[in-house]
């Protein structure tokens, strides 16, 4: 389990969280590794030039994102997309959500 979350106020603030929970989950701490940072980048250049973040879900064929498109909810305030994990066993191993800024 784990997640990434991307925030701004006035630079970029990153984090990143996973919990240790399957065997053969790679972590340098034993249970749990955390990650967070921050990206002085102005307001003004985030997203080249927009001032926006730019999430990109990445899928093989044009029908599986269509599919993704179709099937956004709101929840309160957030947009809720579930995204299908790739399971072929590839190397390098593909992004498949990207936040860009």
């Amino acid at each position: 389990m784990g997640f990434v979350e991307v925030g701004g106020d006035g630079s970029v603030h990153w984090r990143v969280d996973h919990e240790k929970k399957f065997p053969g989950d790679h972590t340098k701490a034993e249970n749990h590794k955390k990650g967070d940072g921050e990206n002085k980048i102005p307001p003004a250049e985030i997203g080249e030039g927009s001032g926006n973040f730019r999430l990109e879900v990445i899928y093989d064929y044009p029908a599986d994102a269509q599919a993704a498109l179709n099937s956004v909810v709101v929840q309160g305030s957030t947009l809720v997309l579930y995204v299908k994990s790739n399971t072929a066993k590839v190397d390098p191993v593909p992004a498949q959500v990207r936040v860009k800024w």
